[in-house]
């Protein structure tokens, strides 16, 4: 199942509602929800428009948010692979 089908027929979006203090690292399949509850849910940066262009700064402050997004994640992804295996 898509991951914002997920959200929209298990009820996902109406429990943020519902409980304002609670928080969420989700991935990229997520970025709708990550956009209705910006305080609540977070999501790896989007990549800069031109990153091939922008000052190596830029881009390599990119790729330090998504490193460290992904490593708030890593524990929960891999407890949900196990549990599949």
């Amino acid at each position: 199942m898509h991951d914002q089908t997920a959200v929209r027929t298990e009820g996902i979006a109406e429990r943020f509602r519902m409980h304002p203090p609670v928080k969420a690292e989700v991935d990229d399949g997520y970025r709708g929800l990550a956009n209705e509850f910006p305080h609540q849910v977070g999501a790896p940066p989007r990549k800069p428009k031109d990153i091939d262009n922008a000052p190596l700064t830029q881009g390599y402050g990119w790729r330090e948010l998504r490193r460290r997004q992904s490593s708030r994640r890593i524990c929960v992804e891999h407890a949900n692979a196990e549990l599949r295996q």
